[in-house]
């Protein structure tokens, strides 16, 4: 089980979701931002039309399957303030 310290989901109009951000402490320090979108990447999460997803559940598989992010620009400037001093 991954130790889920924040998330971000965002939903289109129909409540599906678009995106969500997961920051991740795999380990002592070792904090990443993890991402799975409806977009279909090789080797990497995509979230699917779904809309009766389970919280905990959709977090667990977004830490475990989702891509790392390293654009700044896409990571909450609040994450950077509070994790990555």
């Amino acid at each position: 089980m991954y130790n889920i310290l924040e998330s971000n989901i965002k939903f289109n109009k129909n409540g599906q979701i678009l995106s969500v951000l997961a920051l991740v402490e795999y380990s002592q320090g070792d904090i990443r931002v993890i991402e799975a979108t409806n977009q279909p990447r090789n080797g990497y999460m995509n979230v699917t039309q779904r809309t009766d997803y389970v919280l905990f559940d959709l977090l667990q598989e977004v830490a475990g399957y989702g891509c790392e992010i390293r654009d700044k620009n896409k990571i909450p400037s609040e994450w950077f303030k509070k994790y990555f001093k």
